[in-house]
């Protein structure tokens, strides 16, 4: 995460740069001398330079301000963009102004069939046209935020991409009651199978962990709950092998040799939950209830077609050992509830009967019964309880029988819980949460019950919660930069109201490129919030230099748009080009945040070269314009 922030950082680190140089030439064009060109430069282009660095700062601020797991995945990115821009703040205020002085020329006379002059030119006269019908232009670009907002939720929704390790993972699972030693036996057997090269040639090797999910080796690793019946295994690929055709190779081989055992291969996923898995927890009292309603949500799953998996933590039955005692008859003999749980652990070998030591390890050692005498209620009804009023035998006094009753009771925070977990061929866990109709009262459940959504669902509500928890901090700080370098309400609302703009153009770049609307696609809105404000900044900066030196407000919008122009698109390509690298080679984490970006960047900031001076022209009029205090670029 933090080499992801430095290639984003490296768009962003010369734009400031690139303002100052554009200012100095401009400056020397104008006549000025070299060295007051360069004092100026970096004295004018201080404050706005300051206030966008600042603006981007604060726009990342919600990562470093949350407390979800999320947040802590890429924390780091804020704070690597917060050091860089900052850093480079200081560089384009000291030394950039230096090395302008000594090597940078003043802009060429540009002539009537130069590109770039005709293009400034154009530019300016469609500006006038702007401000002349301000309504127009801001209703449209209204109308095409409004379209943008339904393509925007439309995009398909994750969380985060699934991890791009050379690492498989198997949970592997069995009848409940499967004692530890056939689950080892069963592991075994599996992972001598996958070091088969010439069956498995990509895989590299593997481990099992049996009974629990092993050492937590990467954040977002969430292994089975620990079980006699489980075993988790781990495979590592070798590094040309492809990830997703492994993962189905694997499970296809698995499922025919060992069909006793339910394994299922799956890539790590970065966050928490497994991308792609849709996760239902049914919540309530009556444990029978939540079985009948997750046999009706069951139903449901099984009818969307190209369904891959549907499974659930509802136990299948197992036999079992019942022991009711009857008080009137265990009191006539003297057996008390301690008398009778010391024989039942002496008889399933619960109770240590002494200490083992080899060296500094003591080793208890257990006094069992044979398996099929612990299994048999004729021989437990005979077993010897010894009471004060002599022995008697645990029949005299109990009732013992085999009967069917559920191997796991599963809870979450002390109350039952059934959850069931699917995942399809093509469909996100959003949207296939969305295709069931998992209302308590449609699955039969009663008032105290409840369905809640968990897994990646679940993790990326918490996150967006973080997000906008903090976000409302981060603007009111953004507005309170823009007030103290402006001093006005009317500049501030100028430059607040064209963030939103930034969807436009995010949403044109994840439609074309095709990519979700994942966490980074957010963090990709969350970085243009701060970057795409510069524009406005640049503009309205200029914008009230003229006005203040006599001209119009039309005249000063057109004149600041001509001289602004040139260091806004440079320093927005420059970011666009900084951005190609992450959305060619940075992999499903990073592509939906780079494309959100650019197609932002890109079109963002044609949107803004139109709204800005719409805006201004709509709230300033033909007005007289009270001065900036302190403003002198």
């Amino acid at each position: 995460v933090s080499i992801a922030a430095v290639i984003i950082a490296l768009g962003l680190f010369v734009d400031n740069g690139i303002v100052v140089i554009e200012d100095f030439q401009r400056r020397v064009a104008e006549g000025e001398a070299r060295a007051a060109a360069a004092g100026a430069a970096g004295q004018s282009m201080a404050a706005p330079l300051l206030i966008s660095s600042l603006a981007i700062i604060l726009a990342f601020a919600p990562l470093v301000m949350g407390d979800t797991a999320t947040a802590e995945y890429m924390r780091s990115l804020g704070f690597v963009m917060a050091v860089t821009l900052l850093l480079s703040l200081v560089i384009a205020l000291t030394v950039i102004p230096l090395l302008a002085q000594q090597f940078a020329q003043a802009h060429k006379a540009h002539g009537a069939g130069d590109p770039v002059e005709t293009l400034r030119r154009w530019y300016g006269r469609m500006v006038r046209r702007l401000v002349k019908k301000p309504r127009v232009v801001v209703g449209a670009m209204a109308l095409l935020l409004s379209g943008s907002l339904i393509a925007y939720a439309a995009l398909p929704v994750e969380l985060l991409s699934p991890s791009e390790r050379k690492q498989l993972q198997l949970p592997l699972e069995l009848t409940p009651g499967t004692t530890p030693a056939r689950t080892a036996a069963i592991a075994r057997a599996v992972t001598a199978r996958l070091a088969d090269p010439r069956r498995f040639p990509e895989v590299a090797g593997a481990v099992a962990y049996v009974g629990e999910g092993g050492p937590r080796f990467i954040l977002g690793l969430n292994p089975p709950i620990a079980a006699p019946h489980r075993a988790y295994i781990v495979v590592n690929l070798h590094h040309d092998a492809a990830v997703a055709p492994a993962a189905k190779h694997i499970a296809a081989d698995l499922a025919n040799a060992f069909p006793e055992a339910r394994i299922e291969s799956k890539r790590f996923s970065l966050g928490s939950s497994e991308n792609g898995r849709a996760v239902f927890r049914l919540v309530g009292p009556d444990r029978l209830e939540l079985v009948r309603a997750a046999e009706k949500l069951r139903a449901q799953l099984s009818a969307i077609p190209d369904m891959v998996e549907i499974r659930d933590d509802a136990e299948a039955p197992a036999d079992r050992i019942t022991v009711t005692p009857d008080p009137l008859r265990a009191a006539a003999a003297g057996v008390t509830t301690a008398d009778l749980t010391r024989a039942l652990g002496q008889a399933f070998g619960s109770t240590p009967i002494t200490m083992l030591r080899r060296g500094e390890l003591l080793v208890p050692v257990l006094l069992q019964a044979p398996d099929g005498q612990r299994h048999d209620p004729i021989w437990l009804a005979a077993l010897p309880i010894q009471g004060t009023n002599g022995s008697t035998t645990l029949g005299a006094i109990a009732k013992v029988r085999l009967e069917q009753g559920p191997n796991v009771l599963n809870r979450r925070n002390l109350e039952p819980v059934i959850t069931i977990s699917a995942r399809h061929a093509t469909m996100t866990a959003a949207a296939l949460a969305a295709a069931v109709d998992h209302r308590p009262a449609t699955l039969g459940l009663g008032p105290e019950a409840r369905v809640e959504l968990g897994g990646e669902i679940e993790e990326s509500v918490d996150a967006n919660a973080g997000l906008q928890t903090y976000l409302p901090l981060a603007i009111a700080g953004m507005a309170g930069l823009f007030l103290w370098q402006f001093g006005s309400f009317r500049r501030t609302f100028i430059i607040l109201l064209s963030i939103p703009f930034v969807l436009v153009g995010a949403t044109a770049g994840l439609w074309v490129a095709r990519e979700s609307a994942s966490f980074t696609a957010t963090l990709g809105l969350l970085a243009l919030m701060g970057i795409i404000v510069n524009n406005a900044v640049l503009l309205i900066g200029r914008i009230a230099e003229r006005t203040h030196q006599g001209a119009t407000v039309a005249d000063a919008i057109a004149e600041a748009a001509e001289l602004r122009l040139r260091p806004i698109v440079m320093t927005k390509l420059t970011c666009i080009v900084g951005l190609v690298p992450l959305y060619h080679s940075g992999g499903a984490l990073w592509r939906p945040m780079a494309a959100a970006m650019i197609g932002g960047l890109a079109l963002g900031t044609l949107i803004t070269l139109a709204l800005i001076p719409a805006l201004y022209a709509l709230l300033f009029k033909q007005r007289t314009i009270a001065p900036v205090e302190g403003l002198s670029q």
